[in-house]
């Protein structure tokens, strides 16, 4: 019975919060939906090694389950229409399925614990002998654990996120069951059940390897030999399992290299956040979710283990010490990375407080209740904290209360600046992730199939607005904030999030600069500063590690601000599809693949023939790739037909300077500039367009206010300085922005060139001499370095007379 209540409280625990519905999100778990939902394109090939296959295979076949229940008994979707619709909206029902199986992972991990304490309670024995201990001891060590394991406040918090680490927490602890039995049995079924466990638990995630420590100790303790081929046949076992529940793996091997070997990369590089990574796990995550007084009982059993040296106890130390060295030898060190080793830790303190019980007088009237009071000592900190985290895990964090409220307040079609970072956006639904999903559903199922399912997906859309977000991967480095991307995109919203985590940064002088610009409208925010909790600083993950007493709510500060100027009618597709290729045709045009360019963009345009926005698109693409006169003929449409759409008047205006049609191209221009002063892309087109007209002063000036609106682009401060030295004879106004346009990565023996010429012109030989010098040992190409050495010769000898 109490065994049952132990089960009853961990599973209450773990699933509260996903019951309540407002599980607090973590960003990662999206690829536990759109990996395993790939598999029913029909190639079994996850094409993502990050991760061994095995878990993704795993939810593939639920999800499957999920597919035939709803075609027999609900909307009798076709298995197309089914993964798309889970693909691109229903998302959030998959990842809940995928959070259920972790649940009842964290179960299974639970039951395990107490297994592991019971096979330590009845193992007394030294180098392979065994005495069996008295029975109550052994159910008080069973009781134990499990309790331990239940309120471990890092087990609560990571079981109902859609991961592998759970998982993996299950499997490493069955290997180390695995490896126990050893001791005590020897036929080659039992070592092929040992190595059988490892290769799931490796298969779940590469760390789980370190499970054959079990296997490998608890063999050599019952000395036998190393070449014993019940061993090798063991290690036989968990390969084969291994490769057969990730074979991609052996043949897709190139790709899995490439995606493990980046892995090991990240592993050793980190993220700079832990001062001391290989005792991090030891001092956080292991003490905080353990509870301090479990932390220290952890480590005394740890050192008795070691000195008493019986044989299951090092079977179990193995496995802690060499899980222990795999999560922690490089600078990223999550939290989450320490889930394997809690079971075991729990089960060490369980037996080894157990064994203390053992020596109590239970039969004394007094003394009778001490497994009660210790059990309670021992978990009344962890199951507090867990009890907090639950407490936040069920409630709505402050992006789905933003979400709630801003889906009322924005239009279809706004562009919105989103600063702070990505793991702590607001969750609206927007065209880049519309195209961020497309992209991956085309990659898997094909294009036709997706043309095939956007009438569904078109009719069941969610009846929310879809907005653009200006923050997106190639501009991460402008989270902090920017008014020259806010101006460059003419953000008519900014959302921005603040929070302890990095994952949520405002630089404090943007704030200043925006007041001036804009209105916050709302805020969503705990009324208590989050910094008194503690949070896993490597991950964007908002739930408090310790159970957030001081948090009333989870999630970053949000504000929400209204530009003023930018107000105008919105970009609205009649079909969210048609912006989102749009999107995705300029991304593969930045990517140097114009033919599958043109057929994001062709299909764009049979899902809406008459949007000016995928109109500005196909000119832009005409204009590098194919037509200059075509694309002329739409960038015409788009100015005229929607003049408020971003960057309308400058893309015409651009491709009119192109066509050498410079009258009209300025006269565009001066139209964009009058509408958006703040553009700097404005500012440098209308100086291109002065330059090749020959007013080479106003060109300068131009330029001078597109670098202040665009201090980022280096080629902007080199053609200022180009002007200045080859145009308007004023070389010593050529030396600043040379050296910024190389600060900015310009290229830099041109610049360097360019430089020398300006202290040449201003007399300054020495300096031009250093200049053309530092050319030179750039490596410049042979008819560079030829007129280079030339130069620098004639200096020379003109020095020396």
């Amino acid at each position: 019975m109490a065994v049952g209540g132990v089960l009853l409280l961990a599973f209450l625990l773990r699933v509260w919060g996903l019951l309540s519905g407002n599980l607090v999100p973590h960003p990662d778990e999206i690829f536990m939906v759109i990996y395993p939902l790939g598999l029913f394109s029909g190639d079994l090939n996850p094409h993502h090694f990050h991760y061994p296959n095995f878990h993704f295979y795993e939810l593939g076949l639920v999800y499957g389950l999920h597919f035939i229940v709803q075609y027999l008994f609900g909307e009798g979707r076709s298995l197309i229409d089914w993964a798309a619709h889970h693909f691109f909206w229903g998302a959030e029902s998959m990842m809940d399925v995928a959070r259920l199986i972790g649940v009842a992972y964290s179960m299974g991990t639970v039951a395990l614990a107490g297994l592991l304490a019971r096979e330590l309670a009845t193992w007394r024995g030294h180098s392979g002998s065994a005495e069996r201990c008295d029975i109550g001891q052994t159910a008080v060590a069973t009781f134990l654990a499990m309790l331990l394991m239940a309120v471990n406040v890092l087990h609560v918090r990571q079981s109902p996120i859609a991961s592998v680490d759970v998982p993996l927490a299950f499997w490493f602890g069955m290997a180390t069951w695995g490896g126990l039995r050893l001791l005590t049995r020897h036929e080659v079924r039992d070592y092929l059940i040992a190595g059988t466990l490892v290769g799931l638990s490796a298969a779940c995630k590469y760390p789980g390897v370190m499970s054959c420590a079990a296997v490998m100790t608890a063999h050599l303790i019952a000395r036998r030999r190393v070449l014993d081929s019940r061993l090798w046949l063991a290690g036989l076992a968990s390969i084969v399992t291994f490769l057969a529940l990730s074979p991609y793996i052996a043949l897709d091997f190139e790709t899995f290299r490439a995606h493990f070997l980046h892995q090991i990369v990240h592993v050793e590089e980190g993220r700079d956040f832990i001062p001391a990574p290989f005792y991090h796990h030891l001092w956080i995550s292991l003490r905080l979710g353990s509870g301090h007084l479990v932390w220290v009982v952890s480590l005394a059993a740890f050192g008795v283990a070691l000195w008493e040296r019986r044989s299951a106890h090092l079977a179990v130390v193995a496995p802690i010490v060499c899980g222990y060295a795999m999560v922690s030898w490089g600078e990223l060190v999550f939290l989450r990375y320490a889930l394997p080793l809690l079971a075991l830790q729990a089960a060490l303190s369980a037996d080894l407080v157990a064994r203390f019980l053992s020596w109590v007088p239970v039969r004394t009237p007094q003394l009778k209740w001490a497994p009660y009071v210790c059990a309670l000592l021992l978990t009344a900190e962890p199951l507090h904290e867990s009890l907090h985290t639950v407490r936040l895990q069920s409630m709505a964090d402050t992006r789905r209360q933003a979400r709630a409220d801003l889906t009322e307040i924005i239009p279809d079609g706004s562009v919105c600046c989103n600063f702070g970072g990505w793991a702590g956006d607001v969750p609206l639904w927007t065209y880049e992730e519309l195209w961020w999903r497309s992209a991956r559903f085309v990659s898997r199922f094909g294009m036709q199939q997706l043309a095939d399912a956007i009438p569904d997906l078109t009719a069941n859309r969610p009846d929310e607005p879809f907005v653009s977000y200006a923050l997106q991967g190639r501009n991460r480095h402008l989270s902090e904030g920017s008014m020259e991307l806010l101006h460059g995109r003419e953000c008519r919203y900014v959302l921005m999030h603040r929070h302890s985590l990095v994952y949520s940064a405002v630089d404090s002088g943007f704030v200043p600069q925006l007041e001036r610009i804009a209105e916050r409208f709302a805020v969503w925010g705990p009324p208590i500063a989050e910094d008194s909790a503690h949070y896993d600083p490597m991950d964007g993950y908002y739930l408090p590690f310790d159970g957030g007493r001081s948090v009333a709510r989870t999630g970053p500060t949000i504000e929400a601000w209204r530009v003023r100027g930018y107000e105008r009618r919105s970009n609205r597709p009649d079909n969210p599809f048609s912006q989102a290729f749009a999107v995705w045709a300029a991304v593969l045009m930045r990517e140097g693949r114009p033919k599958d360019a043109r057929v994001a963009l062709e299909a764009a345009r049979v899902l809406e023939p008459k949007s000016p926005y995928v109109a500005m698109f196909l000119s832009a693409w005409e204009g590098e790739n194919g037509d200059l006169a075509q694309a002329l003929e739409m960038a015409q449409y788009v100015a005229e037909g929607a003049p408020w759409l971003t960057g309308a008047k400058t893309h015409y205006g651009r491709l009119l300077r192109q066509a050498g049609r410079l009258a009209e191209a300025e006269r565009q221009l001066l139209q964009a500039r009058g509408h958006n002063p703040m553009q700097g892309e404005v500012w440098h087109e209308l100086a291109m367009c002065y330059f090749e007209s020959g007013a080479y002063a106003e060109a300068a000036e131009a330029w001078t206010r597109a670098i202040e609106l665009r201090p980022t682009r280096a080629d902007y401060s080199f053609n200022l300085a180009y002007t200045y030295l080859e145009y308007l004879d004023a070389p010593e106004r050529a030396v600043a922005p040379l050296r910024t346009a190389m600060a900015k990565g310009h290229d830099v023996t041109d610049a360097q060139i360019k430089l020398a010429q300006a202290y040449l012109k201003t007399g300054n030989r020495a300096e031009a001499m250093r200049w053309y010098e530092e050319a030179l040992l750039g490596n410049p190409d042979e008819e560079q370095k030829s007129d280079l050495a030339t130069v620098l010769l004639q200096l020379n000898r003109e020095s020396s007379l």
